[in-house]
């Protein structure tokens, strides 16, 4: 086509050989394109420069344009495509589609249906994290109140063993109790003791179970230890003929 002299009014090779131009487009339709092709299309002629990677070069009006009376002028080149080197036309080849939209798009799906999922299980762990993080702050306001509990009930029990001890230390190692039920009036020091009760020892098993039986209905067990016990005085004091001995040895409560 770019050959065929008769034609070169029409469309030819510009300077220098690297581009060719069609300056009147609807003489191209009716006397050229019939020539070599099946159409006279000027748009489809162009659509198939296009899939051959040729490209139209924009126009450039002013003193330098080469086409000064044809403003409607359309040039084309490529980059392999020269006058007279026929060699160079077969590396001239249709361009090759792009990738499929489609593939790519499924996997654009894919990964949003991933990072949709990997949201969802964040979630699922932060409202998992917020019901440890609750039952762990009742668990640690249980754990404060037991805590506070038994150190009460060790300082209860703590004063408790002390007031039991200071009962058994003023306990009148006779067990001369006046009465056991009620309101207990212990023997004092005005309590005169005569002889019968002055010189009698009592027994340390009597002492223990008179003990047990005077103090209150709790579990002391360790109360009965023999250290908790008081001992019994020198027979020689509890012989004295002025019956002072027997009265220090007297119960008292205070």
């Amino acid at each position: 086509m770019l050959e065929n002299s008769a034609d070169r009014e029409i469309v030819h090779w510009v300077e220098g050989g690297e581009a060719f131009v069609i300056l009147d487009q609807t003489l191209f339709e009716q006397r050229v394109l019939h020539k070599y092709f099946k159409h006279s299309n000027f748009s489809s002629f162009v659509r198939q420069l296009n899939k051959y990677d040729f490209h139209k070069v924009p126009q450039k009006g002013g003193e330098n344009y080469p086409f000064p009376n044809h403003p409607n002028a359309s040039i084309f080149t490529h980059s392999i495509f020269r006058e007279n080197q026929t060699d160079l036309l077969p590396y001239i080849q249709r361009k090759q589609p792009g990738p499929r939209r489609t593939q790519s798009n499924s996997e654009d799906w894919a990964l949003l249906q991933e990072l949709i999922s990997l949201g969802l299980q964040l979630e699922i762990s932060q409202a998992r994290l917020y019901q440890l993080s609750k039952a762990f702050i009742e668990l640690l306001a249980r754990y404060t109140e037991l805590k506070e509990k038994v150190l009460k009930l060790q300082e209860s029990v703590r004063t408790q063993g002390q007031m039991m001890q200071r009962l058994l230390e003023n306990i009148n190692p006779q067990g001369g109790y006046s009465q056991l039920d009620g309101d207990m009036d212990f023997v004092n020091e005005d309590t005169p003791c005569d002889g019968q009760y002055a010189h009698q020892s009592v027994p340390e098993d009597e002492l223990e179970t008179s003990v047990n039986y005077a103090l209150p209905p709790n579990d002391f067990s360790m109360l009965q230890h023999d250290s908790f016990i008081a001992p019994l005085p020198p027979s020689n004091e509890l012989g004295d003929s002025s019956g002072n001995s027997a009265r220090n040895w007297s119960y008292s409560w205070q």
